[in-house]
Parts: C-alpha cells; structure tokens; sequence
C-alpha cells in the first residue's frame, strides 16, 4: 500500500512541494483543494491521479484539463477533467468516463443575395465549418449551392450532415462563408484547414505547460487555449482571401458549459424560432455576413454525451 511518505515524495519531485522539513498534511491537502476532513486518504487518491495525468501527458492527453477536485466515493476516488474521470479503484487510477459531442450541420438560410453577383441572378455560396479543441481538428466543406436566392432555406441530407461524433469538449465551431465567383471551393477549404491545424499545434504546446494546475486556474487555461484557437480561426478567414471567390463572411463560438454540480458539459439549449428553420432540433445559430456580399443563417445541432470505459 502507498504511504502518506513516499506520497509526499512523488508530489515534492513532481511540483516542488512541500519544501523539505516538517510536512503538514493539512497543509498538502489545502494547496491541492482537498477537505482537510478527508485527509490522507483523499491525499494518495490525489497523488495516484497525478501520476496516471503525468503518464498520459497531463492537459495534452486523452482527459485533457482538470475541471474539478478529487472526490471520495464508495470504491475510490474520482477526478473530473475536461474530457472525462480519472477513477482510482482497487490502488490503481484510469480514465473510466470520456466526454464527447455529435455535431450536425443543418443547412443555412439566405436572409440576403450578395448586391453584385458577376455571373448569375442568384447566389453560388459554400461554407468551410471547422471544429477545432484542444487535440483536434476536423474541417468540412458544404457546396457550392446554386442558384440560391434571398429569403430560401437549403438542407443537408440525413447521411451528410454529421461533421464529428466524437469531438472532445470544450471546441470552436467555426463557418467562413464564401460566394463563388472564380476561385476554388477546395483550395479555400485547404488553406483554412491548415490554419486551424497550426492551431493544434500551439494548443498542444501550451497545455504542456499547464500541467495539473489547479482547479481555481481553470478559466484562464482555457481561456488561454481558446484566445490563441480564436485567433487561428480569424487567420483561417484571412487565408482565402485573395483566392478568387468573394468572402461573405465568418464567425465562430467556442462550444462548452460545464456543469459543477454534474460535472459534465450541458448540451445546449434547443432555439426556439418563429418562423422554425426546420423540424429538426437544433441549438447553435451563426449569422453571417454584413449585406455586401449577402447575409446568411447557419443552422447546428450539438449533443453533449459521455461513455463509459473498461479500465485495461
């Protein structure tokens, strides 16, 4: 059985705390936000935990960043991270629950044709949708529509509108909109792909650094993380400039609540439209497009789910 010393020992050689001396446990359990009531047991579950985030790569690896503190159960301990539970049962600490999304892009509305098509009455519009977390990345490419025109509504079919099923949360959800003139939809697409992709990398380096900080930094983690996904997404728009086709537009929203009280990340709330864009449910809504190249509703669903694991 792990000692509370040699538990000391692997937190002193992994953080550099506590300093040498007089070890309080007190102490040790107040800087890692455990109860002091729980004491030594709660601090070797903390510990146990700790190796299994350092073996897997800490923020950058399968359960990504810590949402919440160690907790007593019945058979153990658990901690929630951003992509699931690290469980200890039977002395031994595995990722037992994985947090994923489905996401499903719906179709979109055109509220207004660009006010100078060069070739035709209508409008040619396609749409690069990107998800970009903390590990990865995926981007579609939807169109060309033809001969769209303002006020119509186009949909996606049931067996092409599934973008991921098994995105990590939290993510970006991203939509550059572009009218066809003479570029190429799939250049666009690959210059924006690979901007998000650059996205992954920087995101990746920067939730090494992290570490297993503790929950109250939460915030500033991902806000960090998400400021530089952010400002990917903005390089990505850039990037199909200048390719032959008129830029209408793009946006973005990072997708991710997490819930204390559950410790899960909620599912969006349905939207409720009058007039409804479809019978289908649907929670995430992107406007886009400022009237010179038109203006466009895009319509998502995004569901929040989790699995549970056999520990190997």
């Amino acid at each position: 059985m792990t000692s509370l010393q040699q538990t000391v020992e692997r937190v002193r050689a992994r953080e550099g705390f506590p300093a040498r001396g007089v070890v309080s446990a007190r102490e040790m359990l107040t800087h890692f936000s455990l109860t002091p009531a729980l004491s030594v047991r709660a601090l070797i579950a903390s510990d146990l935990i700790a190796q299994r985030y350092e073996l897997d790569g800490r923020s950058a690896g399968p359960v990504g960043i810590p949402m919440g503190n160690v907790r007593l159960t019945t058979d153990g301990a658990a901690q929630p991270f951003s992509g699931g539970f690290i469980v200890v049962q039977n002395k031994k600490a595995d990722p037992v629950e994985v947090f994923q999304a489905e996401v499903r892009f719906l179709g979109f509305r055109c509220n207004e044709e660009s006010g100078h098509d060069q070739f035709t009455s209508s409008d040619e519009p396609y749409f690069i949708i990107g998800i970009t977390g903390l590990k990865s990345n995926t981007t579609r490419l939807f169109g060309p529509f033809e001969d769209v025109d303002g006020g119509e509504s186009r949909f996606t079919t049931s067996d092409n509108d599934v973008l991921v099923t098994d995105v990590q949360p939290p993510f970006t959800l991203s939509v550059i909109v572009m009218e066809q003139d003479h570029g190429t939809p799939q250049e666009a697409s690959d210059k924006a792909k690979k901007a998000c992709e650059d996205a992954i990398r920087v995101t990746q380096a920067l939730a090494v650094t992290f570490g297993q900080a503790q929950v109250a930094v939460v915030t500033v983690m991902l806000n960090t993380v998400f400021s530089s996904i952010g400002g990917f997404v903005a390089d990505a728009a850039s990037a199909v400039l200048g390719l032959g086709d008129d830029f209408v537009g793009s946006n973005n929203v990072r997708i991710g609540d997490w819930n204390d009280g559950a410790e899960e990340w909620r599912t969006p709330a349905r939207l409720i439209e009058n007039p409804t864009f479809s019978q289908s449910p649907y929670n995430v809504k992107f406007d886009v497009g400022d009237g010179g190249q038109g203006k466009y509703s895009v319509y998502f669903n995004v569901n929040m789910f989790k699995i549970n694991k056999v520990p190997v």
